[in-house]
């Protein structure tokens, strides 16, 4: 290969990046609409089938996931711009780990 257009490489992955970009937003509202349509597919095939246990469970999870990421969307932010970047890492470490016990102690019965 030769280097002799060396200098049209970053035009090119500049142009390559653009394409990417137009390409995943082109991709993201069809695949929203697809998702929605899904869930509603499946909140109406609750629906029919007598509500019961699934569409309870579905019912409770959404509960406390929507409120959770809405919160956590306007915490988390505020939160990284007071915090110190390494005391950050250090304190999510130790969340993961508490949490990762407390799943190991649950499936092993403890």
């Amino acid at each position: 290969m030769s280097l002799e257009y060396w200098y049209l490489f970053p035009v090119s992955i500049g142009v390559a990046t653009l394409a990417m970009v137009g390409v995943l937003g082109a991709d993201l509202f069809p695949a929203i609409v697809l998702k929605t349509i899904f869930a509603v597919g499946h909140l109406y095939g609750f629906i029919e089938d007598g509500g019961g246990e699934a569409l309870q469970e579905t019912v409770n999870v959404a509960m406390f996931t929507v409120p959770g990421v809405l919160i956590g969307g306007q915490l988390g932010p505020r939160a990284q711009a007071r915090v110190n970047p390494d005391k950050m890492k250090v304190l999510i470490s130790w969340i993961f780990m508490a949490v990762g016990a407390f799943m190991l102690s649950t499936l092993l019965g403890a």
